[in-house]
């Protein structure tokens, strides 16, 4: 069996997806189509110290596209200008109509949900429920 110690060239030029020239500012760049080449190297062995000319699969990307690569929980929406998670403005509306409607509630930037002002003791039996603040 081979043991490579040195490789010649020790770096090669592939083609890949990478760096910064997406339009969108936060966008990175994905290979959507990659291949298989056979590239020829000069490879020192540790066999006898033999020098041999070996074919090496390596994988170039053939087509690239700028896409934002993120997942939101349920409770975030993605802003793909930002590429980034936010909080869903929607639940945010609903939560603010019930503040305005006299619910003891507030908006929770932190978790994305509408939290209760306060939550109390409850009597001996009783179960808090944090739906209705009650």
């Amino acid at each position: 069996m081979w043991q490579f110690v040195q490789v010649k060239p020790s770096v090669v030029k592939l083609n890949r997806c990478a760096g910064l020239s997406c339009d969108f500012r936060h966008d990175q760049c994905f290979p959507v189509e990659d291949y298989i080449t056979l590239k020829t190297y000069t490879v020192f062995a540790f066999k006898g110290g033999e020098r041999e000319c070996v074919q090496v699969s390596v994988k170039e990307h053939g087509v690239c596209k700028c896409k934002c690569d993120r997942e939101c929980p349920d409770y975030q929406v993605l802003d793909l200008w930002a590429c980034k998670c936010v909080c869903d403005g929607k639940m945010r509306q609903l939560c603010n109509a019930r503040y305005d409607d006299g619910e003891p509630v507030m908006w929770s930037e932190d978790v994305c949900s509408c939290e209760c002002n306060s939550v109390p003791d409850c009597d001996h039996g009783m179960l808090w429920d944090n739906r209705t603040c009650r």
